[in-house]
């Protein structure tokens, strides 16, 4: 592959990605939804939950058909999936079922198919620092948060209906989505080397860690987002300031992907506690300071920067391990660990307030999830792939070719079947 095709499948990525991190937006629709569409907050964040869990579970099916199919034809399968779950929503009015089955199942299905399949392609292209490349590419899913949250906020200001908001998000994922697939390299569907034997527990250890670590770090960060408006109100500038500190976790979580990719690549795996350290620790400043905003931006900043973590390190550790193909066939796993923890985290955190009158308990809690599943990786390094399984030095730099980290991947999963690149 060319320096120029790798550079254009990258940026067709992060492209694809600033499309469908539209999804963070939804919270924009929920005032319209519950005074014009008769939602409650209950239904409201089902359709959300339901989005991420049919996201993560969608990626699985996704990985299995990039060696055979390709980057970009599965864009276009994305790119069509996610415009008919829109559209299916507008189109019967945004009642409750229909914007369950169309946003909730059928673009969640797309926004999953795009994710794997962009990102894939993405460090296929990369011939080193994939690292850097899975948080540039990343970054540009939190990235389209930003992006998508104001401009749907002013067409609803502006008169839109909410039936008109979506398949206008529709009809722009539709477009994006497809544009990005002109760019990216189809090379993962050219290769297909066979998988040998693998000791399954080096594997499952593997698996164990890496899910491990995503669901402690998703866990606690979607626990404080969750709480960050409520701590602003116990200060004297209220929801302004609550804003701004979920402004500032979303600069944070943003800036944070592409740093946390450098750093992997100098690291390794030790970026992983690390993260989980600072995320337990910026928690921490936050539940102790209530009541001074500068501590309370700064550290909602530090926490989204450090929540950012997650969805580089495991997914460039992944590939570090096992090659390139381990993001389409393996990394779809460990993923599932967020989707668990977007339909756990969020209900732990309303219920600590609820019971308390205060947010201090969902902090304490997110940040002893943090704190302790990081020392956990800490103490098991090794299952990361610092080390051989079952010796005590660190892995030999460049000792294992390509196309038997290929095999392993595949491995992971269905041992004896044929691993895609």
């Amino acid at each position: 592959m060319t320096a120029a095709r790798g550079v254009a499948t990258v940026a067709a990525a992060v492209g694809t990605h600033g499309v469908i991190g539209g999804v963070y937006a939804w919270s924009v629709y929920e005032p319209a939804l519950r005074a014009q569409h008769g939602f409650s907050r209950l239904s409201a964040q089902a359709v959300f939950g339901t989005t991420i869990a049919c996201f993560a579970l969608s990626m699985l099916i996704a990985g299995r058909w990039q060696g055979t199919f390709g980057a970009g034809a599965l864009l276009r399968v994305a790119a069509v999936v996610y415009a008919v779950g829109y559209l299916l929503a507008a189109g019967l009015g945004a009642s409750v079922a229909a914007t369950l089955l169309g946003i909730g199942v059928v673009g969640g299905a797309g926004i999953g198919v795009a994710y794997v399949s962009a990102l894939t392609a993405a460090v296929t292209a990369a011939s080193g620092r994939r690292g850097l490349i899975t948080g540039l590419v990343t970054g540009g899913f939190a990235a389209g948060s930003a992006v998508a949250a104001p401009l749907v906020a002013s067409s609803l200001e502006s008169g839109w209906s909410v039936p008109a908001a979506f398949a206008g998000q529709g009809a722009l994922g539709f477009f994006g989505l497809m544009l990005a697939s002109l760019w990216v390299s189809d090379r993962s569907a050219k290769r297909r080397p066979s998988a040998p034997e693998s000791g399954p527990r080096a594997r499952w250890q593997f698996l164990a860690w890496s899910a491990g670590g995503l669901f402690g770090s998703s866990l606690a960060g979607l626990t404080i987002i969750g709480a960050l408006a409520s701590l602003a109100a116990g200060s004297d500038r209220g929801p302004a300031l609550g804003a701004a500190m979920v402004v500032a976790f979303a600069l944070g979580n943003t800036l944070g992907r592409p740093a946390w990719g450098a750093l992997f690549d100098r690291l390794g795996s030790l970026t992983a506690p690390a993260s989980l350290g600072g995320l337990g620790l910026a928690i921490l400043v936050l539940a102790s300071s209530p009541s001074s905003p500068a501590v309370m931006l700064v550290g909602s900043l530090v926490v989204g920067f450090c929540f950012a973590a997650g969805f580089v390190v495991y997914a460039a550790n992944t590939v570090r391990r096992l090659g390139p193909a381990s993001m389409a066939r393996v990394y779809p796993v460990v993923f599932l660990a967020y989707g668990l923890a977007a339909l756990v985290g969020p209900p732990i955190g309303g219920a600590l307030r609820d019971a308390s009158g205060t947010p201090v308990g969902a902090l304490l809690t997110a940040a002893a999830v943090a704190l302790t599943t990081g020392l956990a990786l800490l103490v098991t390094r090794q299952a990361a792939g610092e080390a051989w399984p079952g010796t005590a030095g660190p892995r030999p730099r460049g000792s294992v070719r390509e196309p038997l980290q290929l095999a392993h991947a595949a491995a992971i999963l269905a041992p004896g079947d044929d691993a895609t690149t």
